[in-house]
């Protein structure tokens, strides 16, 4: 039949010829059958090795994949300790029920002032606005991710990431994929660049419907690029729902 929507470009990495291409094929002027891992695969080992939680509930995809993309970090640039400032390039709390070692939970990356106030209300509220008394029954938890229009956007997916960042040391960017101002193929060399580049990382936002996938909008980290298929690794932080997906880059372009 005839659709004007084409089949969607995907291989899960369930499947066991996924995971070959995380490594690029041997020349043909290499004397080696030995195929090795692809300049674009790093962030699928780093963001592994360092912390990649599934999301704790279904709407903290973006919570989630910021997390994820702190924990990668650490094993190359040094993070916030304690209340020392000093050089830092990033902060990695302590949870208590990993302490003392530091690691960023989705729970943990949402708590604190700069949080509250660039990116969304999470905390504790009291019902009655003009009490401050902290000891009062009517004193709840409050997540505003759960408020309409749930989850987070864009543009606060990156506030909560500067949130966590030294402006001194990163530069968060943000991208609409809108094709009156970046095509295809600026997107594809802007992911590319990314994903080459140990000391970066990327996140996309995405429609799983234009996947086939159920649901609707949904953020996760991408892990690697696979030239002869042109395709990009979603790293899926809905675990329990889907496993990583390689997905075209016209597919990914047009979710």
């Amino acid at each position: 039949s005839l659709s004007s929507h084409p089949v969607p470009h995907l291989l899960y990495h369930a499947h066991p010829s996924a995971f070959s291409l995380l490594y690029s094929p041997p020349t043909s002027s290499s004397s080696s059958s030995t195929s090795y891992l692809s300049e674009y695969s790093t962030d699928y080992f780093l963001l592994n090795s360092g912390g990649f939680d599934a999301q704790i509930n279904q709407a903290y995809c973006a919570v989630a994949s910021i997390a994820a993309v702190l924990n990668s970090l650490k094993y190359g640039r040094r993070y916030r300790e304690g209340d020392d400032v000093t050089e830092w390039s990033f902060d990695l709390p302590v949870d208590e029920r990993y302490a003392p070692y530091a690691y960023a939970t989705q729970s943990d990356i949402l708590t604190g002032d700069c949080v509250d106030q660039l990116v969304i209300r999470h905390g504790t509220k009291n019902s009655n606005s003009d009490s401050h008394d902290d000891h009062r029954s009517d004193i709840h938890p409050y997540d505003g991710i759960f408020r309409p229009p749930y989850g987070l956007n864009l543009a606060q997916a990156s506030l909560l990431l500067q949130c966590h960042t030294s402006p001194t040391e990163w530069k968060i960017t943000l991208r609409n994929v809108d094709p009156a101002r970046l095509t295809l193929s600026q997107m594809r060399f802007d992911l590319q660049s990314a994903l080459v580049d140990p000391d970066s990382r990327v996140l996309v936002n995405y429609d799983r419907k234009a996947l086939g996938q159920l649901g609707g909008g949904h953020f996760s980290p991408l892990g690697a690029y696979h030239a002869p298929t042109d395709s990009f690794l979603i790293m899926d932080v809905a675990k329990y729902k889907y496993p990583p997906v390689w997905v075209g880059v016209e597919t990914l372009w047009e979710a």
